[in-house]
């Protein structure tokens, strides 16, 4: 699914899980995973980012149990 399809929505990061995720990984590890999920949100490849648990796409994600932080890129 394009930006287009969709409108305008953004690429969140959810530190809690995130930080669950990658407890007791590598560091090498972790970059690698943070550099394919960059290059996923560069390149609009919704789909793709949607496969990883620690990632929300939409305008506006309502949690209360996290802060959300928003990835550098965001699809227009």
């Amino acid at each position: 699914m394009n930006a287009s399809a969709e409108g305008s929505i953004r690429i969140w990061l959810l530190p809690d899980i995130y930080w669950r995720i990658t407890k007791g990984m590598r560091q090498d590890a972790i970059d690698a995973l943070m550099c394919e999920v960059e290059e996923l949100a560069a390149a609009h490849d919704l789909d793709a980012l949607r496969q990883y648990p620690f990632i929300y796409i939409g305008e506006n994600c309502h949690r209360r149990s996290s802060i959300l932080q928003p990835m550098s890129a965001s699809v227009a």
